[in-house]
């Protein structure tokens, strides 16, 4: 894993400025508008089996950290809620970068292993997370 600091050369993309101003009107959105409220169950998942799909709760969750309720947002979804963490941990980096033009980090996976160790992971926080909410203790 290689780990590096390099300024944006003239007329590159700016994924910092691009990826910030998507986060942050998504965050604004969740903050303002009323998403966990809306009446409609749109899980194909959980209508067709009764039961909540890798996702579930993941709108409720956001809001629910949007609006500084961690310990519900946790409940509701553990890995929407680390992923709510993680955009606002990127949103932070990336108005510290873009407003003071400073290098932008960049990581590389250079070996195989590295590759297939984040593939593990992610499937594993997945399918932990799926476990979780099969047996959570808030009603669907």
């Amino acid at each position: 894993m290689r780990w590096h600091w390099r300024k944006l050369d003239p007329g590159d993309l700016d994924p910092e400025k691009l990826l910030g101003l998507a986060g942050a009107a998504g965050l604004a959105a969740i903050a303002f508008f009323p998403l966990d409220r809306v009446p409609l169950t749109l899980c194909w998942f959980r209508r067709f089996t009764g039961h909540p799909c890798l996702s579930c709760g993941g709108t409720r969750s956001f809001v629910a950290m949007a609006h500084g309720r961690l310990a519900e947002g946790f409940r509701w979804n553990p890995l929407a809620a680390t992923f709510f963490l993680l955009v606002v941990a990127f949103l932070i980096y990336a108005a510290g970068v873009v407003c003071f033009g400073a290098p932008r980090l960049r990581v590389r996976l250079t070996r195989r292993w590295e590759k297939w160790l984040v593939l593990c992971l992610g499937v594993g926080a997945g399918l932990l997370n799926w476990v979780y909410l099969w047996n959570a203790p808030i009603a669907w």
